[in-house]
């Protein structure tokens, strides 16, 4: 009983389900209350149930945050957290999944921004020509592009 007790405790280790592991091994030193090396594997799984009770918090709090973060638009902190979030469970397909969208929404923005730059710099050549209706058609198309930037409005104005 006691070898068997044991060698379902010892698969389980292995397998690392250390919180199946741990009553297994418990019920084997209840069986043999002396010996040193189940009281050794019970301290290490123990410890390891710990840790992965850790990972776990830690990993939901990093869930929690890019979830706040991608909800807020913040893409740039939002990627970070996901990231940090896989790092402590890279088979996580729901983090991946995020950070797959995330990056998405970057190189969108990065694409409208470079969209913007293209429209603002050619409205400022044809401004500095004192060409105004084209410069004027250039900073609408900024505007459109980037339609919360006071800046191409402001130049319209101008």
């Amino acid at each position: 009983m006691f070898r068997y007790i044991l060698k379902v405790a010892d698969n389980l280790f292995a397998q690392k389900k250390y919180d199946l592991a741990l009553p297994e091994y418990e019920k084997v030193l209840k069986i043999a209350p002396n010996d040193a090396v189940v009281k050794d594997k019970i301290s290490k799984v123990k410890a390891l149930v710990a840790d992965q009770k850790k990972a776990l918090e830690d990993y939901q709090k990093d869930i929690i945050s890019a979830d706040n973060y991608f909800n807020a638009k913040d893409w740039l902190n939002a990627k970070a957290a996901y990231q940090l979030a896989i790092d402590l469970k890279p088979d996580d397909s729901y983090a991946k999944d995020r950070l797959k969208q995330t990056m998405e929404f970057l190189r969108s923005q990065k694409a409208t921004n470079i969209l913007y730059d293209v429209a603002i710099e050619s409205a400022e050549q044809l401004f500095r020509a004192k060409d105004y209706d084209k410069a004027r058609v250039e900073y609408e198309k900024a505007s459109k592009v980037l339609p919360n930037d006071a800046y191409a409005k402001e130049k319209i104005n101008e």
